[in-house]
């Protein structure tokens, strides 16, 4: 953790109401949406609110190095994106969450955030307040029609987005599927269909450097989408600026053909020493996490010193499905993804693929 996520985070605990989750609470949860973001959630929203001045800019997470923020720019600079919408950013009032603007057919529909985490450019006096709040997706959602692809606008520069299709109705532990949102203008992107044909709620969650956002819609495909790869990462180690720290270990693989009857998981952990620590064996976490997902965990409640050598860490996950067993294998940190501390693994034999 960075002196300014520390220093905010101080900020929030004292001014907070003790019933709201503080905000290095907040952040985690933001480290394990990725696959665990259902899961989280809760039914009552929560909102931590914070000020702050620092060299005439605060953020409550940011890559970007102190004052280097994306500049809202109101006039077009760019000629319609491949989408046919005009690559401009939407109106919209910078000192509340940003929302996402579908574009369906001349018809502007903008979706709120149902759970956000944003930071506000500074004002005058070099003060910026910043917002996180988690909340739920309510139903009826917006429906997009029938169409091969949904554009949408956002008022920000430099955001990646990704879409989450969960079929839609009361059946509990469903099929999901994850992809990418295509980039086709500074402000406009546009959303693939993922899947075999049906009706989804689309799951929207975008990240930058003033926070992260998600909403959600309605679609009723009546092509096959895209349907992802295998894939798996670990969350173990991360670094702040007192050295290393371990969370809890979580492992989570998805998109198999179907969720294993019987899986277990050994990882073991080596510093660049030589030295080496051993997890497990564990079995997998109950709960629903949808078709095709297997998730284990090995909550600690807090962060704590990792102390096992000095870095890279090798990770070697021997995860075992329906009495197959497949080996993980990442080096930390050069295979950390975008959600620290998760670290995208590379199987061999490689993870058996979803074919329906």
């Amino acid at each position: 953790m960075s002196e300014l996520d520390r220093r905010l985070a101080s900020e929030v605990e004292a001014a907070s109401p003790t019933n709201l989750p503080a905000y290095g609470e907040v952040l985690t949860r933001r480290r394990r949406r990725r696959q665990r973001r259902r899961a989280l959630l809760t039914s009552a929203a929560a909102v931590v609110l914070v000020a702050g001045v620092v060299g005439g800019t605060a953020a409550l997470r940011t890559d970007e190095p102190d004052g280097a923020r994306p500049a809202i720019d109101p006039t077009p600079t760019e000629p319609p994106s491949p989408g046919g919408i005009a690559d401009v950013p939407p109106e919209w009032d910078d000192r509340q969450a940003p929302p996402v603007v579908l574009q369906l057919d001349g018809r502007e529909v903008r979706l709120e955030p149902w759970t956000s985490c944003y930071t506000a450019p500074a004002g005058p006096d070099g003060t910026a307040q910043g917002m996180c709040s988690d909340g739920f997706a309510q139903p009826p959602f917006e429906d997009v029609g029938e169409r091969s692809t949904v554009p949408f606008a956002f008022p920000l520069k430099g955001w990646e987005f990704e879409a989450t299709f969960s079929p839609s109705g009361e059946a509990e532990c469903e099929r999901t599927f994850t992809v990418p949102v295509e980039r086709t203008g500074t402000y406009t992107f546009a959303i693939p269909s993922a899947g075999p044909p049906g009706d989804y709620e689309v799951e929207v969650f975008g990240r930058g450097p003033e926070g992260d956002v998600i909403t959600t819609f309605a679609w009723a495909t009546t092509e096959r989408g895209h349907v992802p790869e295998p894939s798996g990462y670990l969350g173990l180690v991360s670094d702040d600026d007192e050295g290393y720290i371990a969370y809890g270990l979580e492992m989570s693989v998805r998109d198999l053909p179907t969720t294993p009857r019987r899986a277990s998981l050994r990882v073991v952990v080596t510093a660049a020493d030589g030295a080496s620590r051993v997890y497990g064996p564990m079995s997998p976490d109950r709960g629903c996490y949808g078709g095709g997902q297997v998730v284990f965990t090995e909550e600690q409640g807090s962060t704590k010193p990792f102390d096992l050598g000095p870095a890279p860490f090798t990770y070697r996950a021997e995860l075992t499905l329906d009495g197959t067993q497949y080996v993980g294998t990442a080096v930390w940190p050069r295979d950390e993804n975008d959600q620290p501390p998760y670290t995208d693994l590379t199987f061999d034999p490689p993870l058996p693929v979803y074919g329906g």
